[in-house]
């Protein structure tokens, strides 16, 4: 996944098999998903590209009193029921993390990860974005994707955009950009994409082979067609670390190559500078080459002769002395000055399974929420932000990163004698591959939630452990991909919680689920309670005082006094 910005070098990248789903199942991973009433997601494109299964993900949470859902028919809650999306509380179940936290976060990833996994190279990134570098950060109200291209119902639209005459799905228009849209990049993040030349040193296959379109940053192998999902930059998606400026921090690095820490760490935007080419004179409308996306500047066919804005130092100089009336300065910006990403191991997961690591928990990370950076500024507090996760993976065929020349030929639906016994006697075989995802990354995204700041009353040697609740309502077939509800916190410090500590129990759930999925109570909704049990093993709630006479806070300490004796005592119990 490392990846360089100088064109002409094959650089090495790590993204992953077709149909290596990633799933976000703490904190709610939203695959797109709004407030849909079905299991597939109405609008894949809405805020960015997962490239996940349709049926996964978890609607946004709401906030509803009683419920955003309605009983129509007055039938003691059978279906069919509604859901009213302009009821007050409606979106708006949002979740808050208190910075300096301890945050359990777990997925799933179908085709497998870790280092003892023999099948696959892998890497999980997980970023986070807050509103200082995402302005207008929200999930919005609407399933339609901002700057039009796709309407509630998921559809495309034909709508034109009369600036540029291209459809809104290539040209976003800036009259669908209200409140009512969700967004997390803004407009001008996707606009420097679509304006700037692509990294050509980047390992294509044979993808990306236009000399005249596909020159700038919003094609990639694994997107070779320009599709805008919201304004989420394709080759800032595909590849890891990145190149130029982007809003994100980078929280967590899994790696199945710890060795690569080090570098990890020192390209992190959190700690260096990225540069980009500043020309403030280029305006894409005003150009027909970045309009119609058509370069051709060895022909010098006007009116399409212009390239694209350089990605490099060396041709942002170069581009000066071509243009003088539009000079363009290469400007290093963006360090975050905070730490550099924490890099450990990835957990093991097996093959084309959505389950549990072989230590029988989900594949998970502990995330300590951001609040301060190494100044001691604040970075995150009181400000809402979202969190993203990667999964890029690759097979062993060849080392993606010291790829040197295209390797084996590497192309399209190959046909050889593979098993070289005799092209007429052992071949000619067919490989079954799609070079657009021979090597793929996967995306999940939460919804919004909020950083706050730690409460003044929480002494500062007590941590704060987030208790919540993951899954959505309905059994394990009618969930899958995702999951069914449960109970999460730490596992890390599970052991190791301490009577000063506190924990932060919150949980949302939507009003829009499917109709007919198993669960009490009105239909669509999700409901949670706690309730003590005397074991795991058992239904029924505990009675405080049966067989024992001192009432136990969560940690099992004794809080009252002895009904017979009177004493007093503090002692941890088993």
């Amino acid at each position: 996944m490392l990846t360089n910005p100088l064109p002409g070098l094959l650089l090495s990248l790590l993204v992953g098999i077709a149909s290596a789903d990633l799933y976000l199942h703490h904190p709610r991973g939203s695959n797109n998903k709004l407030n849909e009433r079905q299991k597939n997601v109405r609008n894949d494109n809405r805020l960015f590209d997962s490239q996940n299964n349709a049926n996964s993900g978890y609607n946004v949470g709401d906030d509803c009193n009683p419920a955003c859902a309605i009983d129509t028919n007055n039938d003691n809650n059978a279906a069919p029921d509604t859901y009213n999306a302009t009821a007050p509380g409606a979106g708006e179940g949002m979740m808050y993390y208190y910075a300096g936290s301890f945050l359990q976060l777990e997925w799933t990833a179908q085709h497998g990860c870790g280092k003892n996994n023999p099948h696959v190279d892998c890497e999980i990134i997980v970023q986070y974005a807050c509103e200082d570098t995402m302005p207008n950060l929200r999930n919005g109200h609407r399933i339609a994707t901002i700057g039009g291209g796709q309407n509630d119902n998921g559809q495309n639209t034909n709508d034109l955009n009369t600036l540029t005459g291209k459809t809104e799905r290539e040209s976003p228009n800036s009259t669908k950009s209200g409140q009512e849209y969700g967004q997390h990049e803004d407009y001008k993040y996707w606009m420097d994409c679509k304006k700037r030349e692509r990294n050509k040193g980047l390992f294509t296959a044979d993808i990306l082979q236009s000399t005249t379109n596909q020159q700038t940053s919003i094609y990639t192998r694994q997107g070779n067609n320009a599709e805008r999902y919201g304004y989420e930059c394709p080759e800032e998606r595909d590849y890891y670390p990145f190149w130029h400026p982007s809003p994100w921090r980078d929280a967590i690095v899994l790696t199945d190559d710890t060795r690569r820490c080090g570098m990890y760490s020192k390209e992190s935007q959190n700690v260096v500078d990225k540069g980009h080419c500043d020309v403030p004179g280029y305006k894409c409308h005003e150009h027909p080459s970045c309009v119609e996306r058509r370069y051709n500047q060895n022909a010098n066919q006007q009116p399409f002769d212009q390239p694209p804005l350089p990605n490099h130092r060396a041709a942002c100089e170069a581009w000066s002395e071509r243009y003088p009336t539009m000079p363009g300065t290469w400007v290093e910006s963006g360090r975050r000055d905070t730490w550099p990403p924490r890099c450990q191991r990835t957990p093991y997961q097996r093959m084309n399974h959505h389950g549990n690591t072989d230590q029988g928990i989900p594949a998970s990370v502990e995330w300590i929420v951001p609040g301060l950076n190494w100044n001691e500024q604040i970075v995150a507090d009181n400000k809402k932000c979202v969190l993203r996760i990667r999964y890029n993976t690759s097979s062993k065929d060849f080392d993606g990163w010291d790829i040197g020349e295209d390797p084996k030929g590497v192309k399209a639906n190959p046909q050889s004698d593979f098993v070289g016994l005799g092209y007429n006697y052992s071949g000619p075989l067919r490989l079954n591959i799609n070079t657009a995802q021979f090597f793929r990354t996967f995306e999940d995204r939460s919804h919004v939630f909020e950083i706050r700041t730690r409460p003044l009353y929480v002494p500062f040697y007590s941590a704060i452990h987030n208790f919540n609740v993951r899954g959505k309502r309905g059994n394990v077939v009618q969930t899958y991909p995702s999951v069914e509800y449960d109970f999460v916190w730490s596992r890390k410090h599970r052991g190791n919680v301490y009577r000063w500590d506190y924990l932060h129990i919150q949980w949302t759930g939507s009003d829009a689920n499917s109709p007919n999925d198993a669960g009490n109570g009105m239909q669509m909704t999700d409901r949670h309670n706690m309730v003590e049990t005397v074991d795991p093993g058992t239904n029924f709630p505990k009675n405080l005082y049966i067989d024992e006479t001192w009432e136990r806070d969560i940690f099992g300490y004794r809080l009252k006094e002895n009904q017979e004796t009177g004493a007093v005592a503090e002692r941890k119990v088993s």
